[in-house]
Formats: structure tokens, sequence, C-alpha cells
């Protein structure tokens, strides 16, 4: 398969997991696809080539919207941790006032 095909295809497959909140399969496929990018030849980047340019900056409008969303899912876990502590604050007080 064609780099920048790979490219296109991992990226796809990034944004459906960053969608399903698979967090440890985007870690993978971002992973994946920047051992694709590491492999492109300076020449592949630099010749102005559209199709180069078009998968490179689907690429990287998909990588800032899956940053977003995980820096979302992050503020909703922490929030989630933050009221679980709450709670085992107050068992924790009510346990020790009944004794």
């Amino acid at each position: 398969m064609h780099p920048l095909t790979q490219i296109s295809t991992l990226t796809g497959e990034l944004a459906q997991a960053a969608a399903e909140a698979d967090w440890d399969r985007v870690w993978a496929l971002d992973t994946a696809r920047y051992a694709v990018l590491e492999g492109l030849p300076a020449s592949c980047l630099e010749g102005g080539d559209p199709g180069v340019q078009f998968v490179l900056e689907q690429a990287l409008i998909i990588t800032n919207a899956v940053r977003d969303q995980a820096r979302h899912a992050q503020h909703e876990q922490a929030g989630n941790l933050r009221g679980l502590q709450r709670a085992q604050r107050g068992a924790q007080a009510y346990l020790s006032a009944d004794r």
C-alpha cells in the first residue's frame, strides 16, 4: 500500500476510534501513522504535489479534531473522578460517625 494511502486510511480509522472514545486504539493508530510519516522521503513532501498536500492537510485537520475530543474526554473524566472522591469522603465520614 502506498504510504499516502496508508496515512489516509490510518487517519480515517483514528477519527473513528476517537468517535468511539477508544483512546488506546487512537494511540496505536496515531503511532502507526507517525511511523509511516517518518518514512516518507523528503522529496515527497517538497514536491508541492496537490495529492500529498491534501492527504497531509486532512491528517492535520483530523489530528486537531481528535486532540480536541481527547481534551474534552479528559475534562469529563476529571470531573467524574472529583465526584467519586467526594463520594468516598462522604462515605468515610458517615462510617466514622457511626462508630
